[in-house]
């Protein structure tokens, strides 16, 4: 185990990670080479509740530190790179977005029950006039499904 364990919270979610991160890791050169997304190994990390981690104790989550979300990356990075880097940004996202309190406390409660849920968000700073939804940027663009397509109007950067 890691000098850098500090509780017993920590132990016990590196125990966990570690035994996905070791799975992960047979798979994760193949997943890279094949260029395919690793569903399965997202679900069984929302299974396990590492994608609620970050979600505020105040909203019924972990509430995790950034030092345990290093943490816990870092091990889980050692078992499959791709798959941390995904996973980490929605976990800064949502640790970011609980740290900072700016959202409609009704609108930030529905998303955190969603990521309770298993739901996995990031965001996208892609428009140069409004930057980031997630500040509250109301995109210019749009798509719409017409004839069985999708249109999209607008410009992205």
């Amino acid at each position: 185990m890691s000098l850098w364990i500090q509780n017993e919270r920590q132990r016990e979610w590196m125990e966990k990670i570690g035994l996905l991160a070791d799975e992960f890791q047979k798979t994760a050169a193949l997943d890279d080479e094949a260029g395919r997304f690793p569903t399965e190994k997202i679900q069984r990390l929302r299974d396990a509740g590492y994608t609620a981690l970050t979600v505020p104790e105040a909203f019924g989550g972990a509430g995790i530190s950034v030092y345990d979300m290093v943490l816990f990356q870092e091990r889980l990075a050692r078992g499959d790179a791709a798959v941390a880097l995904g996973i980490g940004w929605h976990l800064s996202v949502m640790g970011e977005l609980g740290e900072g309190n700016s959202w409609d406390e009704g609108v930030f409660s529905f998303i955190t029950e969603e990521v309770k849920k298993g739901a996995v968000l990031n965001r996208a700073a892609t428009e140069r006039q409004t930057g980031s939804p997630t500040r509250g940027g109301r995109p210019g663009t749009s798509a719409v499904k017409k004839d069985g397509k999708w249109v999209l109007n607008g410009r992205k950067t």
